[in-house]
């Protein structure tokens, strides 16, 4: 697998390969957690609904509450760590993120993800498509996949007939 360059950047990455989770800890002694869960209920009538995984992130444990405390310049390279082993090793998977709403923050997160996907984008060897898209004006997500999915052009008008189907 090519590397990716920000991996020497990135925290040490643990998994349960059973669950499809990944944990890190900061130097902080947050933990944190990167989770995938299966996303074909969103799109179950399409020909890559068993390619479609739901992934989140956030502070778990004793140390969630201190998670949130200043900025930690390692944490953004060890999501896109993960991010990016899966979609190298899995082409075929299309991965949806909806920005958690706790607090009201939804949009600055969808934000936030969008820079740290230009970041990426700007040193990852990995071409990968990104569309925003945002439902009720509330909920905010990002669909990625590799460029050249096979199924490209139904992932996005799929994408386009749901925020239709949603105004």
């Amino acid at each position: 697998m090519e590397s990716n360059p920000l991996s020497h950047l990135a925290y040490s990455i643990s998994s349960r390969e059973q669950e499809g989770d990944f944990f890190f800890i900061t130097d902080s002694g947050a933990q944190h957690s990167i989770y995938f869960t299966d996303g074909d209920g969103y799109a179950p009538n399409v020909s890559f609904a068993q390619h479609i995984k739901m992934v989140g992130f956030q502070p778990i444990g004793l140390g969630a509450q201190t998670a949130h405390v200043g900025y930690d310049p390692r944490i953004m390279p060890t999501i896109i760590e993960v991010l990016y082993r899966l979609l190298y090793t899995r082409p075929d998977v299309v991965l949806v993120y909806v920005c958690s709403n706790e607090g009201g923050l939804q949009q600055q997160r969808s934000y936030l993800f969008a820079r740290w996907f230009r970041k990426w984008q700007q040193v990852g060897n990995v071409a990968i498509e990104k569309i925003d898209y945002s439902l009720y004006q509330q909920l905010y997500r990002s669909c990625l996949f590799r460029s050249g999915h096979p199924s490209e052009v139904e992932i996005r008008q799929t994408i386009e007939r749901l925020i239709q189907d949603k105004q």
